[in-house]
């Protein structure tokens, strides 16, 4: 059921380019994701060193009619995630040093955008929600047993089941917040663009504790045609 509603939101997003006022094009860069993390069952929750990544995403300009205001779908594949400092335990359970969880995503943010022209191009503010789902993850950590350290990963398991698999790490599949960005949309169709991404979902389904997505994307493309002009 959940990869029939992925399929259906990017097939949707393929059809609605197909009309001719609509601009389509590529974007690319840099990630750097972290979790807001609340353990509820000891007061002990980890701190996020946050997780550098890359992301593509597909994105489309859509005129709404009213000047100077756009639609700005996009479908996005990135990786979210965290690193981990302490603490050295959780529910008193040793939960080792140098922790990383790695989750890949298809996100779809829908912008609301204002245009301001400049002599350059467009200056392009915007804000809106997103909609992601987890492809695959997983989550890697050290245990010193005194004498070595000795390197150990997880999978993870996508469901919205609650779990206590030793085994893998339970997470819900979709994940759903709000999204702010800036363009800068040059004349010659390159696009420099940054924005944050808030996760307002728990996506923990683990006994104890929350976890939400968040992240900031810095990122560089182009529009292969620009009717809006």
């Amino acid at each position: 059921m959940n990869k029939i509603a992925l399929m259906s939101c990017v097939l949707t997003f393929l059809y609605v380019s197909t009309f001719a006022q609509v601009s389509i094009g590529f974007k690319g860069g840099y990630t750097f994701s972290d979790l807001k993390i609340n353990n509820t069952a000891d007061g002990k929750s980890p701190h996020s060193g946050g997780l550098t990544a890359w992301h593509g995403e597909m994105m489309l300009n859509i005129p709404l009619g009213v000047p100077h205001i756009y639609l700005q779908p996009d479908i996005t594949y990135l990786r979210k995630g965290a690193t981990f400092i302490g603490p050295k335990e959780m529910n008193s359970v040793a939960i080792g040093e140098g922790q990383k969880l790695v989750l890949d995503y298809v996100e779809i943010p829908v912008n609301f955008v204002y245009k301001v022209p400049v002599s350059f191009g467009q200056l392009a503010f915007g804000v809106g929600p997103y909609v992601a789902h987890g492809i695959y993850g997983r989550y890697g950590y050290t245990l010193n047993d005194g004498n070595k350290n000795t390197g150990y990963t997880k999978k993870v398991h996508f469901s919205d089941r609650y779990g206590s698999d030793d085994a893998a790490v339970n997470l819900r599949p979709w994940d759903f917040g709000l999204n702010g960005m800036i363009n800068v949309e040059f004349n010659s169709c390159i696009v420099l663009g940054a924005n944050y991404s808030l996760g307002l979902t728990d996506i923990n389904r683990s006994y104890f504790g929350t976890v939400k997505n968040r992240y900031v994307g810095i990122s560089v493309g182009f529009f292969f045609n620009r009717e809006d002009y």
